[in-house]
């Protein structure tokens, strides 16, 4: 992936707010959210969720992609960048 992109940052999985400073940090004010979720890897023994995945996770009323995703979205929209369709980006 290095070798296709500007610039990479790796964070682990439930540490949103280090994503969310990643993100600004690389000048990034729009993001597109496409995927899976593997929901097993939320369960996982160990995972160092920070207190906004936390607050996120035990906000959520059904734990689908589309619940998730929402959540996510809005969480990110909250954080000041823009979330694109899917539909009018792909």
């Amino acid at each position: 992936l290095s070798d296709v992109v500007d610039a990479l940052a790796y964070q682990r999985l439930g540490q949103l707010d280090a994503v969310a400073e990643a993100l600004r940090g690389f000048g990034v004010a729009r993001v597109l959210l496409v995927g899976g979720v593997p929901k097993a890897r939320l369960f996982e023994a160990g995972l160092d969720l920070d207190a906004t995945a936390r607050t996120l996770l035990a906000s959520l009323r059904g734990w689908d992609d589309a619940s998730l995703f929402r959540a996510l979205a809005g969480w990110l929209v909250g954080e000041g960048f823009e979330v694109l369709r899917q539909d009018l980006v792909l």
